[in-house]
């Protein structure tokens, strides 16, 4: 697993650095959950959804795409950190504004089992994609 994260960090460090660089995925599957506004505690994650969407990271810009039925933009404003988790994957952090101006994070994340994953987490929602890199 630390090669494939490695491999994955890598890719996104030199292509950021090279500039000119669109990094493309297609997402197979998504899931998310939402905050209870009552009780202020996180609902339990719903089922996971098949999904064949286009993602895109635009690394001359900072730009995230998903292509959902909804097209979602998200400006990268700043790197946070990159770090393990505790479910042993590993993440880098962004701090994020939508299409919609709502500030957020995004987390790139490789988890124990290989799987590349995107998190887009707001105040009241978080939802995730798994993703594979289309060549």
């Amino acid at each position: 697993m630390k090669k494939t994260i490695f491999i994955f960090m890598l890719l996104l460090s030199i292509s950021l650095t090279l500039n000119a660089e669109t990094l493309l995925y297609k997402a197979y599957k998504y899931n998310y959950h939402t905050k209870n506004v009552a009780t202020g505690k996180w609902n339990d994650w719903h089922k996971w959804k098949k999904c064949n969407t286009n993602v895109t990271i635009d690394t001359d810009n900072n730009i995230v795409v998903i292509y959902s039925k909804k097209k979602q933009t998200y400006i990268v404003k700043d790197y946070i950190t990159s770090l393990e988790d505790v479910k042993g994957g590993s993440q880098v952090r962004m701090t994020i504004t939508d299409q919609d101006g709502d500030t957020g994070e995004l987390r790139l994340r490789v988890d124990k089992n290989d799987v590349l994953q995107i998190y887009i987490d707001f105040p009241n929602a978080t939802w995730v994609y798994c993703v594979r890199v289309v060549e």
